[in-house]
């Protein structure tokens, strides 16, 4: 059994030092890390939400599995959100075929054969404390060894 896309992605963030997971209790000057949903306790947090994908392809080579999620930035600053969002997305599209999960949580080892990006970062209206929102959307093919 593998991991969600989800939960790999928050470790790469959380290990790249772009946030800390909710749980860990992130100081105000850190972006918050959530998974699958984002309250209203942090000015600065990430969302990564899974958004399904398509079906796996079955290859010679292995299993293919094609799953997409989307980043979700909230800021008190437009600017920095922007700037946070934009690099998580860059250094996502760095990897290729470079992440490969081993750990005990998994029963199959698996490589993540890149992030691709889907669309361009959108900004959304501010919520009720003025703070700031962007998304952007990524689908992924991950290669279980």
């Amino acid at each position: 059994m593998e991991n969600a896309v989800t939960i790999d992605v928050k470790d790469v963030l959380e290990d790249q030092g772009h946030g800390v997971f909710v749980p860990n209790n992130p100081s105000s000057s850190q972006y918050a890390i959530y998974v699958g949903f984002m309250d209203e306790d942090y000015s600065n947090a990430i969302c990564i939400r899974g958004t399904g994908g398509d079906a796996a392809i079955k290859t010679t080579v292995g299993q293919h599995d094609r799953e997409s999620f989307q980043l979700l930035v909230r800021s008190k600053s437009y600017t920095a959100g922007y700037n946070k969002l934009n690099a998580i997305k860059e250094y996502l599209k760095t990897i290729n075929k470079s992440l490969e999960i081993t750990d005990s949580n998994v029963s199959e080892p698996y490589r993540y054969e890149g992030f691709f990006q889907v669309d361009m970062i959108s900004d959304w209206p501010k919520d009720n404390k003025g703070r700031y929102y962007f998304s952007v959307n990524f689908e992924t093919m991950r290669t279980i060894l």
